[in-house]
């Protein structure tokens, strides 16, 4: 699956749309001014408490 750059406004106004897209294995990165600044991936629950 390719992955997806999304400004962090974007992100903000469209955060639900891109969990689901997440949960199903998209990679998105978020961008201020350009930058790269973080990246929304799957979490691995095995160790998640």
């Amino acid at each position: 699956m390719k992955t997806i750059t999304i400004g962090a406004f974007e992100a903000k106004n469209r955060l639900s749309e891109l969990l689901a897209m997440v949960e199903k294995g998209q990679r998105i990165i978020i961008t201020r001014r350009g930058r790269k600044v973080a990246m929304l991936c799957a979490a691995d629950n095995k160790g998640v408490q």
